[in-house]
């Protein structure tokens, strides 16, 4: 029986599709826990807030979106062509004459969308999040070491002098008890005390002191007691975050499209050739995809991902290989950039003259046990 080209590009792109999520999701959740790790031991370094270690473990997988998406289309492909070769769904493929061209064209409407969302990921999605993980990045190193309050020690907050007995952290504040500040005013100094109070830190990442139920008490110089009032609550500011956007104009990886078309620079661009370059490798990748995987009756499954997971790595470290080589300002860059595709467009030849040869020789081999067989019989 065969079925209309509608069809069969359906099933097989829903096949795709099913797959491409599950290996999507399933990368991700690792990426992210692994991420999710690394920043925590970043924090310490950086000064990142808790509330802004969350943020930063998503901005880093969105910047490893184009790669992530990339692998998830390469392998869906790979893994939903050699399944279907090695069912006994094979012969809906072999009785319509599915061949890798027609294979190709049932799944382009997939392809093509797949590659626009590389794309836009390369020289949108991605850069902005490596811009704002900058950003925060900038924003935490420049925020003084006074800011992290240390329990049962003094620590000098800008001219003020504060020391807690207890500090019990919570989520954007921390709980203190029994509060020392002193703070210089007019030639005198103010001290409160107080037995409870927070530090919290607000939506805009300003860090504020509040003291309850506590006493003032002001002092001169001759360290007599001038005066003592009583309050229920008292605020102070420790920091105010620097509202000033920080200047990512040297870091080309945080530009985005727009502002590298502009940039007649060199290195703007390498750049701008690095991001199209993930997409077109994509493509390639593809095509290998249905060239290893369908159809082969020689390759299994198991050894049709790994032989993909190879060429994966390699186009991967390829490009960025010649990208390093493009930073030299002898060598032309366009040409540099252009190698890995020939040499796998190659390798896309090379295979499917193998393919081929394999696939002749499969049949013939077949078809001279059958007729044995029958001569025997």
């Amino acid at each position: 029986m065969r079925l209309s080209q509608t069809v069969l590009s359906n099933y097989l792109i829903s096949k795709i599709i099913y797959n491409f999520l599950g290996i999507f999701i399933i990368l991700s959740l690792i990426i992210f826990g692994n991420q999710f790790f690394l920043v925590a031991k970043e924090s310490v370094e950086y000064g990142f807030f808790t509330s802004e270690i969350f943020p930063v473990v998503l901005l880093k997988l969105l910047r490893d979106f184009p790669t992530l998406f990339n692998f998830s289309v390469f392998a869906a492909i790979v893994i939903t062509l050699k399944r279907l070769g090695d069912s006994s769904e094979k012969i809906i493929l072999h009785s319509n004459s599915i061949g890798d061209y027609q294979i190709f064209k049932l799944i382009s409407k997939f392809v093509f969308f797949t590659l626009s969302i590389s794309l836009l990921g390369s020289i949108f999605l991605s850069p902005l999040a490596k811009k704002e993980i900058n950003n925060l990045k900038l924003n935490s190193l420049n925020r003084p070491e006074y800011i992290f309050l240390k329990e049962g020690q003094i620590t000098e907050l800008d001219k003020n002098i504060f020391f807690a007995e207890k500090i019990i952290p919570s989520e954007n504040s921390e709980d203190l008890i029994n509060i020392y500040l002193i703070k210089p005013d007019k030639g005198k100094q103010k001290v409160i005390t107080a037995p409870s109070g927070k530090k919290i830190i607000d939506q805009n990442k300003n860090i504020k002191l509040q003291l309850f139920n506590g006493s003032i008490y002001e002092i001169s110089d001759n360290a007599y007691v001038d005066q003592i009032s009583q309050f229920k609550h008292y605020e102070s500011s420790l920091y105010v975050e620097d509202s000033v956007k920080h200047n990512n104009s040297e870091k080309l990886e945080s530009k985005n499209i727009f502002e590298l078309l502009s940039d007649s620079s060199r290195q703007g661009l390498i750049e701008l050739n690095l991001r199209i370059s993930q997409s077109i490798s994509l493509l390639i990748l593809i095509i290998i995809a249905v060239a290893i995987s369908a159809s082969n009756p020689k390759t299994t499954s198991n050894k049709s991902i790994l032989i993909g997971l190879i060429f994966f790595i390699v186009y991967f470290n390829l490009i960025f290989f010649f990208k390093d080589l493009a930073d030299e300002e002898s060598n032309n860059l366009y040409i540099l950039f252009a190698i890995p595709h020939i040499i796998f467009l190659l390798i896309v030849f090379i295979i499917f003259n193998l393919k081929y040869n394999i696939i002749q020789n499969f049949y013939v081999n077949k078809t001279q046990k059958k007729s044995r067989n029958i001569c025997k019989s």
